[in-house]
């Protein structure tokens, strides 16, 4: 709403001779309102405002009434300076200074009611007949969408679900229009959003890392450096999902021909003893999915970061396992299962420090430890 301004001196009205003091101006006390009307009927769809003033409708057509600014809207009428309580602007007002009301033809409502009705109705009241006006109020969800460009830099795109409508971050209106035509019928779905709580989900996910790629464009990137940037996203992701999970966000993949795994990268590592071996048995979690970690032997040490799973979909192995596990795959003995030699014991050591990994060591070998740590 706009304000109402202090002046201290008298404002005055000049006559077309230049006499600068021909009526005094009286500044209205508190805003106007307006209520713009449509009245839909089979050949035509008649569009008007009306005015209102401290509770009473008041007059304002053919009435030698002015507009005096047009953003925020004045009207000067009967020696009254007016202002709105909505941020209107003046050329709205103006067709109606000297007309009853403005004609729609039925052959051209279609796009009328798309260009002109609809961002009316986001921003002022509105009362009609001849269609319908909904307004609807729905929990809202975050939505992460991820872009993987290969050989290049994939990006995460936020929007906000919304019942059935999906809205961009960067349109962040306290109420959203989306018209809907059913047979000849029109319906004006009227979404309220929250603007304050779209922001503090983007700026959580600036606050993880995120940046933004431009100040016109609504994308995100990884602000962490990465040998590749095609990853960059996907692990990202990867990295933060409990977070967002908990946040509420959901994660979506933009169509392409690799489908990722989204979700947390874990090792469960369990190390046996025997008489001349440490017996490693290990699984690999990819968010839901488990594998053995003997199938990711090849990728390790050949840096491979892409490993297909059966369904087709691809696991991005973390940078961080090629430097920690590669030992291990190099040192291991050939065969169907992993076998460390026990002379190997401070590599054993070195994986159970690590975060990496969940390690369960058996009580004989944690004894040996334990030794080499009192020797």
């Amino acid at each position: 709403a706009l304000e109402l301004p202090k002046v201290k001196e008298e404002l005055y009205l000049m006559d077309k001779d230049g006499w600068p003091v021909e009526r005094k101006i009286e500044l209205a006390a508190e805003p106007a309102s307006i209520l713009f009307h449509f009245r839909r009927n089979e050949t035509e769809t008649r569009y008007f405002p009306t005015i209102k003033y401290q509770n009473l409708r008041i007059e304002f057509m053919f009435k030698e009434a002015q507009i005096v600014s047009n953003k925020p809207a004045w009207l000067l009428l009967n020696d009254v300076l007016y202002f709105f309580d909505q941020d209107i602007e003046g050329k709205k007002l103006q067709p109606f200074l000297a007309k009853r009301y403005i004609a729609i033809p039925k052959s051209t409502e279609a796009t009328y009611f798309e260009k002109f009705v609809a961002p009316l109705i986001e921003k002022h009241h509105v009362y009609a007949e001849g269609f319908e006006i909904k307004t609807e109020q729905y929990e809202a969800i975050p939505v992460v969408k991820v872009f993987y460009v290969d050989g290049g830099l994939s990006q995460i795109q936020l929007y906000f679900k919304y019942g059935e409508y999906i809205f961009p971050v960067e349109n962040a209106h306290k109420v959203t229009v989306r018209l809907e035509k059913i047979a000849d019928n029109y319906i004006f779905h009227r979404i309220k959003r929250s603007a304050d709580w779209e922001k503090k989900q983007l700026n959580l996910l600036l606050a993880l890392g995120l940046k933004k790629t431009s100040a016109l464009f609504s994308n995100l990137e990884v602000t962490s450096a990465d040998e590749n940037p095609s990853y960059a996203a996907i692990n990202w992701v990867n990295e933060h999902i409990e977070t967002l999970e908990a946040a509420g966000f959901e994660i979506e993949q933009a169509t392409g021909q690799k489908r990722f795994v989204f979700g947390a990268s874990k090792i469960d590592l369990e190390v046996k003893e025997s008489n001349d071996w440490f017996d490693i048995n290990a699984v690999v979690w990819f968010g839901k999915y488990q594998i053995p970690f003997l199938s990711l032997k090849q990728h390790i040490l050949h840096k491979r970061r892409e490993f297909t799973l059966p369904d087709g979909e691809v696991a991005i192995i973390p940078e961080k396992w090629f430097s920690q596990y590669g030992s291990l795959f190099s040192l291991a003995e050939a065969g169907k299962n992993l076998k460390l030699k026990k002379h190997h014991i401070g590599l054993i050591n070195d994986l159970a420090e690590d975060s990496l990994a969940n390690i369960t060591l058996e009580r004989k070998l944690q004894r040996l430890n334990d030794f080499e740590d009192i020797a």
